[in-house]
């Protein structure tokens, strides 16, 4: 009973390491990005957010948003880090 218990908990470790050692998908880069351009929108006021394109560039994704007065890009990168940038819609300024 001991042995097969043993088994059991060391299959759920294998199945558990193996979901983390996967590569992050679009849907999962979306929702991170998501929650960290909320995080950073609730510092300075952005508007509505709209989501526009999520890309794949080498290691990280980049996913864009469209707001009022910009567009914001927030780059996820494998560990689920992000990093928000602003671009300014207006070129004439």
């Amino acid at each position: 009973m001991i042995r097969r218990l043993r088994v059991a908990a060391s299959l759920l470790c294998l199945l558990a390491l193996a979901a983390c050692a996967a590569p992050m998908s679009q849907r999962e880069a979306i929702a991170r990005a998501n929650r960290s351009l909320r995080s950073f929108c609730a510092q300075s006021p952005c508007g509505a957010v709209k989501l526009m394109r999520a890309q794949k560039l080498k290691n990280r994704w980049m996913v864009d948003f469209d707001a009022p007065g910009g567009i914001y890009t927030v780059a996820v990168d494998r560990g689920g880090a992000a990093n928000v940038s602003v671009w300014d819609k207006n070129q004439l300024r």
